[in-house]
Parts: C-alpha cells; sequence; structure tokens
C-alpha cells in the first residue's frame, strides 16, 4: 500500500514538471528566439506583388521561406542576397526590401543593406516594423514606382 502511494507521489510530481517543462519553460524560450515571420508576412501581403517583395538574409536570422506562408504564398523564398541588390534596378514598379533591424544593439543592425539600399533608391522610404521583443523588429525598405 505504501508503494503505491509512492508511485502515485512520484508520478504526479513527474507529471507536474513535465507541463512546467513543456507549457511554461518551453513557450517562453521559443518565444525569445524564434522569430516573427507572421509580421513579414503581413507586411508583403499588404504590398500586394510578391514578386517584387525581398528579403535580405543576414546570419542566423529567419528562414526566407516562412513568410511566404504567411502571406499566403507557399513554396516562395523572398531571399535576395545583398549582393545582388543592384539587379533589381532594372525592374519597373514599386518594391519591397525586409531585412534585419536591431533598434537598441547597433552589432546586429544590418546597417549595410541600409545603406546599400539608400544608394541604389534614394526615393525609398524606410520605416521599422517594431515586434515584441524588440530584437525581432525589422528595417522596411518601401520604393516607389516611378
Amino acid at each position: 500500500m505504501v508503494s503505491a502511494g509512492v508511485v502515485v507521489i512520484l508520478f504526479a510530481g513527474s507529471a507536474l514538471q513535465n507541463y512546467d517543462l513543456v507549457f511554461r519553460q518551453f513557450d517562453e524560450q521559443y518565444d525569445r528566439v524564434t522569430w516573427r515571420t507572421s509580421g513579414m508576412g503581413a507586411v508583403i501581403r499588404e504590398f500586394g506583388d510578391y514578386e517584387r517583395a525581398w528579403i535580405i538574409p543576414y546570419a542566423h536570422w529567419v528562414d526566407t521561406r516562412l513568410p511566404g506562408v504567411w502571406a499566403g504564398i507557399p513554396n516562395h523564398d523572398f531571399a535576395l542576397p545583398r549582393a545582388e541588390l543592384a539587379d533589381t534596378l532594372q525592374l519597373p514598379g514599386a518594391k519591397l526590401f525586409i531585412f534585419k533591424a536591431s533598434p537598441y544593439s547597433a552589432a546586429y543592425d544590418d546597417a549595410a543593406t541600409r545603406e546599400a539600399l539608400q544608394k541604389l533608391y534614394p526615393q525609398g522610404e524606410l520605416s521599422l516594423h517594431e515586434s515584441d521583443p524588440w530584437w525581432q523588429s525589422f528595417w522596411v525598405y518601401f520604393v516607389p514606382a516611378e
């Protein structure tokens, strides 16, 4: 009888620990490190022309295929390496570029992409899409049609 009580106590303790691990600790950690690709997808969907929307890859940042799922365009990779930005000059119409922002830490902000875009498209409009937590924010560079 005592052994059955010990088993029940151990089982209940294990169940509580597993519940805490899966539904509290894991959820908090996942929210801290997973990028809000849904926000990027919403920006692309609002822009409307997914053929003229790009995400500039940055080391250890986002999977550039995921925003397409949120935008309703599955199986589309929005990646455009910074070295290929000049290739977009020949395309007519409005353009949208999304790249990494780190408003409180310049070391993780993609300033090189911002500078390249401002040099290629001085008429462009830069805006910060703020996320919670702040380190998941991203820059949106909109180039209007000429």
